[in-house]
């Protein structure tokens, strides 16, 4: 039998404080060594155990911080566990409420198409996602409301109700700054099939173009929670001097998490002649150092400068479940590469979609979301932002001006959908 000596060559002698009654303690050593005349020739030697020090300090001296620790340990544990029981449940909801539905959908088809319209779809809202479309309006001309009808993208398979709508400004063309620029964009009078889609402008207004994208969201996506919009307004001449403002968001229902939530500007109103600066964002949270929560967030409008020009702002905002597939969204810009000192017309850069979240060429929805532009001499505000180039990987995005358009900076904000 080997010889295995002592253990305090490897280990070392430890030292464990003990506590008596009364309160005093005192130091003991332990020597870990272990004769082979003590340990007969076909008994197993087990390994020394490494006994941290520290601890034990804790356990003998502070009974009750150790109580805590141990009832903290337990009570995480415990939450964990509750934790990862909910999910499996969702889990295996989610998974019977799909195959139900999956069933209802074929004898659903099994009717006439009579039949059919009587009997509204029924979806999954995990696997159904909103449908997205884009159109260019020219001209606008000294009229205070120009209304255009459209049918509803929504395919009557996802549904046959009336859904959301949900609009953005994606550019204009003002040819000439001597007169205030006032524009906002809004779906009304929605029909069955037919909806307006209005531009409400102040008069004398003179606009080349206006670019909007927007957003179908079917009703049963936005009853379900998964998907969440609205509109939120701020009106800077009702505060003077101030150039920063904000507005709390609370969605209608709380998400399981903090959700993914995009803007874009769809209505503004400036001074002529003066420059064109709009930022709208998220507000930080002073307290938690986050931009957004599971029941909503804060948005932040700003202008600056020293003769800002800046009226009112109308800004919508769409929050969807992070867990969603095929859905991404952002925010891009002239500022991820360039500063405001170095103006130009033509600004494009290439932007990467997450790996593995399409499979196929999503479709892209563009909003702006911020401005700084000069037109002098009057010489009109010209500005559109666009994708090209968009595949499963990637995009190209661009916020280009022209004319007599100073373009100091574009941003945007995206979402891009795979249908």
């Amino acid at each position: 039998m080997s010889n295995f000596g002592s253990f305090k060559d490897e280990y070392g002698s430890e030292k464990w404080p003990m506590q008596f009654p009364g309160g005093s303690s005192t130091t003991t050593t332990i020597n870990n060594t272990i004769n082979e005349s003590d340990v007969s020739s076909d008994e197993e030697i087990p390994p020394p155990t490494a006994r941290p020090v520290e601890n034990i300090q804790v356990i003998f001296k502070n009974p009750e911080a150790f109580e805590t620790l141990h009832r903290k340990s337990i009570s995480k544990a415990e939450a964990n566990k509750k934790r990862a029981d909910i999910e499996r449940k969702r889990a295996e909801t989610l998974s019977n409420d799909t195959q139900i539905l999956q069933q209802i959908s074929r004898l659903r088809l099994s009717l006439s198409d009579a039949s059919q319209l009587l009997i509204h779809p029924l979806i999954n809202p995990l696997t159904t996602r909103p449908t997205l479309s884009t159109g260019t309006y020219s001209p606008i001309q000294t009229s205070p409301r120009y209304t255009s009808d459209l049918r509803y993208i929504t395919p009557p398979t996802i549904s046959t109700t009336i859904p959301s709508i949900i609009t953005s400004l994606r550019g204009f063309s003002q040819p000439s700054t001597t007169n205030a620029l006032r524009l906002s964009v809004l779906p009304t009078n929605q029909r069955p099939t037919l909806f307006d889609l209005n531009f409400i402008t102040s008069k004398p207004n003179n606009l080349d173009k206006i670019l909007v994208d927007w957003l179908e969201i079917p009703d049963s996506l936005s009853r379900s929670g998964l998907w969440q919009h609205g509109v939120c307004r701020f009106d800077f001449d009702r505060e003077p001097n101030v150039t920063t403002l904000n507005r709390k968001v609370r969605f209608s229902q709380s998400f399981p998490a903090p959700p993914h939530v995009i803007m874009m500007i769809t209505g503004l109103h400036t001074t002529a002649d003066k420059p064109l600066r709009i930022n709208a964002g998220f507000k930080i949270s002073k307290e938690s150092g986050k931009k957004l929560h599971r029941h909503g967030f804060s948005m932040e409008v700003s202008t600056w400068g020293d003769s800002p020009g800046l009226h009112g702002v109308e800004v919508s905002w769409i929050a969807y479940d992070r867990a969603l597939k095929g859905v991404h969204s952002g925010f891009v810009g002239t500022d991820d590469f360039r500063t405001e000192e170095e103006p130009q017309h033509y600004n494009t850069r290439y932007t990467e979609f997450p790996a593995g979240k399409f499979t196929k060429a999503p479709k892209v929805m563009l909003g702006l979301t911020r401005l700084s532009l000069n037109a002098p001499g009057a010489g009109g505000v010209n500005v559109a932002c666009s994708t090209s180039h968009v595949t499963e990987r990637g995009m190209c995005w661009n916020g280009n001006t022209w004319g007599g358009t100073v373009g100091y900076g574009v941003g945007m904000g995206y979402l891009a959908i795979e249908e």
